[in-house]
């Protein structure tokens, strides 16, 4: 009993302990299977770690996620069910749907920009990155003109080394203009290519050349050279117009500071209905009934228009309207712009007369012949027209090198260019140029005359200075001259001049009282001044003469005219020479009606002196005459002496 008991109790712990066993590896299969269907020994990656996962798998792209919690990521969610992959799947996809989506409306949003935009951003990025030029002539030609053309290279255009110097240092650019032909790559467009070769001066235009369509060619002509250059004017002329650049530059150099302007010979026409009219108006209905006139425009020869003006055509070419002459299209393009119209006749000297102005010191810009609106057979008698109405040889270069030895571009002495800073002596050259590169032969000497007349008197003073434009010689000169007692004769401009004239007219006087046996009349002796001057009128004397006298009842009588006899009545005063437009403000603000002689003698001593204080020309005191029917009294007026 007792050994079975022993058996028993020896038996029963080993069970125990495998039954043991068996329990902790029970427990420990079932935690680990427990751990396996449950989420706590998973981790869940960061938004930022999915982020790099992504963008390691699309190549570094930047993709900015975002997400709601640690299990939501752009509002996918996520949980221990859906495998990374998807998510990244499903992102690639929506990213693939925003990119559409951009794209769409980029093209939706270049279909529908403004071009005017476009073409002003272009503009202003290429014009930040050029140099400035003063003036571009464009020369208007044609496939049939190579006549005209060489011509043209052979009279007014420099050539060469000429040309080159005067777009480096004055900044003038001078450019034949001329499209295509209908077929491209012809015998035409072979010729003009062949002949820019050899001459390098064509400004080919991306336009069908046709004589019906020069209001598209000009058009395309300010758009495209306000881009190629970024000057101050830009000038059209057709290529049977004879040019002086030199007096075109000092022309529009007077208007450099002003914003819009539009210049040439203006003109107001006919609106021509009928079709066998060479330039019909086919649009004539909108300039009103018939028989009107088309609103003042420029002369197709030659015009000139400021840069903002021309940019203004750069940018809205697309919409301007054209008409059948393109003189008349940029008409009316400028016609509703806030545009100062400047009619400058000078731009259109008939043949017969810019040989006298030119002269007497007034040098045409251009000249036409007004039957032909061109220079008749301008391939031949082009070289007589320059001969005869041409400026002097190299005037341009004279006036900068002679006076100012510029070595700079002229274009920064004028301050076009920002970064130059102008010193005294750039602008004393500016100044002179300007003085010396436009002074008339009648300024060569200087001179200030005026008359004026009281009750029953008159008076008639001059300045004294004799000079060669700012050097002065003499200080006691002579221009008023007498007659006889009631009547005295002024002469202004060029010293000589006035003394020869002078000496004929006394001796045409004496003439007279030899055969009259009295004196002239100062009304007659005006008309003799007249005539004397017309007869010489292709050659004229440099002068322009003031009389003044008494006559019947001692009324006064005072005049003046021009170098060829033009004469100008008044009643209160005259006034001729360099210093006219100062003497004129000083007479009006001083004169009065019906003075004595001795308020007379005052009132125009005063305006004489304050005068020619602002005349650099003139001055150096001056000289009285008073005049009334019972004396003549002389006076000398001291005043400055530099």
């Amino acid at each position: 009993m007792l050994s079975n008991h022993k058996s028993f109790l020896g038996e029963k712990p080993s069970r125990n302990l495998s039954n043991k066993t068996w329990a902790v590896f029970l427990w420990i299969f079932s935690f680990c299977a427990g751990m396996l269907f449950t989420n706590r020994m998973w981790i869940v990656p960061e938004g930022s770690d999915i982020v790099s996962l992504i963008q390691k798998n699309w190549g570094g792209n930047s993709i900015e996620l975002s997400y709601k919690s640690k299990y939501d990521i752009t509002g996918i969610q996520s949980n221990t069910t859906r495998d990374v992959s998807e998510i990244y799947h499903s992102i690639k996809k929506l990213h693939k749907k925003i990119v559409n989506i951009k794209a769409k409306i980029d093209n939706f949003t270049t279909r529908n920009r403004s071009p005017l935009k476009d073409s002003s951003l272009e503009l202003a990025s290429n014009l930040n990155t050029k140099r400035k030029y003063f003036i571009v002539i464009g020369i208007n030609t044609g496939f049939s003109s190579r006549k005209r053309r060489e011509s043209i290279r052979a009279t007014w255009m420099p050539q060469g080394e000429k040309r080159k110097r005067l777009e480096e240092e004055i900044g003038i650019v001078t450019r034949f203009i001329i499209g295509h032909s209908a077929r491209e790559g012809d015998i035409l467009d072979n010729s003009i290519e062949e002949e820019e070769k050899l001459y390098g001066d064509f400004m080919r235009l991306n336009h069908t050349e046709a004589y019906l369509d020069l209001s598209a060619k000009t058009k395309l002509y300010f758009a495209t050279a306000v881009k190629t250059w970024d000057a101050d004017f830009y000038v059209k002329v057709d290529d049977d117009v004879h040019v002086n650049i030199g007096a075109l530059a000092r022309t529009l150099l007077s208007h450099v500071n002003k914003a819009r302007v539009y210049i040439g010979c203006m003109k107001s026409d006919p609106v021509l209905t009928e079709k066998e009219e060479k330039h019909r108006e086919p649009e004539y209905w909108k300039f009103g009934d018939m028989e009107n006139n088309y609103f003042r425009h420029a002369g197709g020869q030659i015009y000139a228009i400021s840069k903002e003006l021309a940019t203004y055509i750069s940018k809205n070419q697309k919409v301007l309207h054209k008409y059948a002459n393109e003189d008349v299209s940029l008409g009316t393009w400028m016609i509703g712009l806030d545009v100062e119209h400047i009619d400058d006749r000078s731009l259109c000297c008939g043949t017969p007369v810019c040989e006298w102005k030119n002269l007497i010191g007034h040098t045409c810009v251009a000249t036409i012949d007004w039957a032909c609106s061109g220079i008749c057979d301008s391939e031949d008698r082009i070289y007589d027209v320059h001969k005869r109405c041409s400026e002097r040889e190299d005037d341009l270069w004279q006036a900068i090198d002679k006076f100012c030895n510029v070595k700079q571009p002229f274009l920064q002495v004028i301050g076009i260019n920002n970064s130059h800073s102008a010193t005294l002596t750039d602008i004393a050259c500016l100044a002179v140029f300007i003085l010396f590169g436009s002074m008339s032969i009648f300024e060569y000497n200087g001179s200030a005359l005026v008359a004026m007349v009281g009750k029953n008197c008159f008076a008639i003073a001059s300045d004294r200075r004799l000079g060669v434009q700012l050097q002065t010689i003499a200080t006691d000169f002579q221009r008023i001259f007498k007659i006889h007692d009631k009547l005295f004769l002024g002469l202004s401009g060029l010293g000589s001049d006035a003394q020869t004239l002078h000496q004929r007219l006394v001796f045409r006087h004496k003439l007279y009282q030899l055969r009259e046996e009295r004196d002239m009349k100062p009304e007659t002796f005006a008309s003799l001044v007249s005539a004397v001057l017309y007869e010489k009128r292709f050659g004229p004397y440099f002068c322009q003469p003031v009389i003044a006298g008494l006559g019947e009842d001692d009324k006064p009588f005072i005049c003046t005219m021009d170098s060829i006899g033009a004469k100008e009545l008044a009643k209160d005063f005259v006034v001729a020479g360099t210093a006219s437009e100062s003497l004129y403000g000083a007479c009006e603000s001083m004169f009065k009606p019906d003075m004595d002689h001795e308020d007379l003698f005052e009132t125009i001593s005063q305006a004489l002196l304050s005068s020619v204080d602002r005349d650099c020309l003139s001055g150096w005191g001056g000289h009285v005459y008073i005049v009334t029917p019972t004396e003549v009294t002389e006076r000398i007026l001291k005043g400055r002496m530099d």
